[in-house]
């Protein structure tokens, strides 16, 4: 029969790569570790993982196990934490998913002044893009998300949180526009799909009159990546006012449109509404609306 430690086990492996990374990980012997796998394999008739070169891979099959594993892994801790709240304890953990932005320039600080409340919670934060993160939180995998950008999700509860600015980035010598109309954007550099930034960049640009969906446009896959591709005359793009601060100080880049006409946006807190948040998530989503600044 199956336990715990065997998804325990199985998820580490996956997660490492390898059997010896996940046994000094776990303070197990990779022979206990193969052992386990083996009766995970032999449970449900299907060969889960493979060794490739130096590599250990997931079958189709693992990857559906793996995917479901770290959902009852998580509801697992969910339980822990409600058992903890009824006896009192100030212990528990919170899982935090986040859009790329917030995720690097909000909620660490976030997490800061709630750990200085409760130093004995364990947080842990996934960065990723909008539709992942909404997904995640969907699946119980993330009990609290940051979102670039706002879906409309029947199950969750998505609420305003903080304002942002996206403004236009050029080269430090890169021309500087009177009017979004006028902006080339055949020369932009922009995030991949599911970015919550590219979804409000095309919609902006298309409300007057631009496409990108009808230009070979380039793509790179942080926010950071692409403030260092303009600053290399890479192209153009469309960035957090927050994330390009440090460079435009520096003088890297510049601001590309005169009077610094940016793209207003909001960045979203989320969570499921038909799943009760644990004791610490919960304390940590009061502690967020008591810090917070949309408006200001």
């Amino acid at each position: 029969m199956i336990g715990i430690k065997h998804l325990e086990a199985f998820k580490t492996i996956v997660e490492e790569k390898s059997f010896t990374r996940a046994a000094e990980k776990l303070y197990q012997t990779q022979p206990a570790l193969s052992k386990q796998i083996k009766v995970l394999e032999e449970f449900f008739a299907a060969e889960l993982l493979l060794r490739e070169e130096r590599e250990i891979v997931m079958t189709e099959a693992g990857e559906i196990l793996y995917q479901e594993a770290e959902i009852i892994l998580n509801k697992l801790e969910l339980v822990k934490d409600k058992i903890n709240e009824i006896k009192g304890l100030t212990k528990g953990r919170v899982l935090l998913g986040s859009s790329s932005l917030p995720g690097e320039y909000l909620v660490p600080s976030l997490i800061a002044g709630f750990t200085r409340d409760y130093p004995a919670v364990e947080i842990k934060l996934t960065i990723s893009d909008t539709k992942q993160v909404l997904a995640a939180l969907k699946k119980g995998v993330v009990q609290i998300a940051f979102l670039g950008a706002f879906y409309q999700e029947q199950n969750c509860i998505i609420q305003p949180y903080m304002e942002d600015e996206l403004i236009l980035i050029v080269p430090p010598e890169g021309r500087v526009y009177e009017e979004w109309e006028q902006v080339n954007i055949e020369n932009f550099i922009m995030r991949e799909y599911g970015s919550g930034t590219r979804k409000i960049v095309e919609k902006f640009l298309e409300s007057r009159g631009q496409s990108l969906n009808k230009i070979n446009i380039k793509e790179l896959g942080s926010t950071r990546a692409i403030i260092n591709g303009v600053a290399a005359g890479l192209g153009i793009s469309v960035v957090s006012r927050w994330a390009a601060k440090d460079a435009l100080a520096l003088g890297k880049i510049k601001e590309g449109m005169l009077n610094k006409k940016g793209i207003k946006r909001v960045i979203y807190a989320a969570i499921l509404k038909e799943h009760g948040l644990s004791y610490a998530a919960r304390a940590f989503w009061l502690h967020i609306w008591k810090n917070r600044n949309i408006g200001k």
